[in-house]
C-alpha cells in the first residue's frame, strides 16, 4: 500500500488536495478490499493466540504510511500549497482522519473489550 501512496505523491501536477483525497480513498480501497478482510479477520480472531503478530502488524504498516504521506505533505510544502512545520504529525492526523489508526488500534488489540469468539457474533 505504501508503494500506491508514493505513486500518488509522486504523480504529476495535480494539488495536494488531489493527491490526499486519492490516498484516502486508496487505503480504504486496500483496507476493504476481500483480500485484506480475510487477512484482518483471521488477525482479529487469533488476537489472543497470536498477540505479538497483531500488535506488530499495525505500527509497521501505520509506520510506512505515515512516511508516505509525511513526504506527499513536505512536497506540498516545498511548492507552497500548504504552511505545515510539523508534517509528520499531519500525516498521523489524516490517518486518523481516514479512520485507519483508531480502528485497527480497536481490532487488533490483545486488550479488547470484545473477545476474539464473539467478534463473529457482533459483525454481523
Amino acid at each position: 500500500m505504501r508503494r500506491g501512496i508514493e505513486a500518488i505523491g509522486s504523480s504529476g501536477k495535480r494539488s495536494l488536495t488531489a493527491k490526499l483525497r486519492e490516498a484516502g480513498v486508496h487505503m480504504l480501497r486496500v483496507w476493504l478490499s476481500a483480500r485484506t478482510l480475510v487477512l484482518l479477520r483471521t488477525l482479529i480472531a487469533e488476537v489472543d493466540r497470536f498477540e505479538d503478530l497483531a500488535r506488530a502488524a499495525h505500527p509497521a504498516e501505520n509506520e510506512q504510511l505515515v512516511q508516505a504521506i509525511t513526504q506527499m505533505l513536505d512536497a506540498g510544502v516545498e511548492e507552497g500549497e500548504i504552511a505545515c512545520r510539523h508534517t509528520d504529525r499531519a500525516a498521523v492526523l489524516f490517518m486518523s482522519l481516514v479512520g485507519s489508526d483508531l480502528t485497527m488500534k480497536a481490532l487488533l488489540d490483545p486488550h479488547k473489550t470484545m473477545p476474539s469468539e464473539d467478534f463473529e457474533t457482533h459483525a454481523k
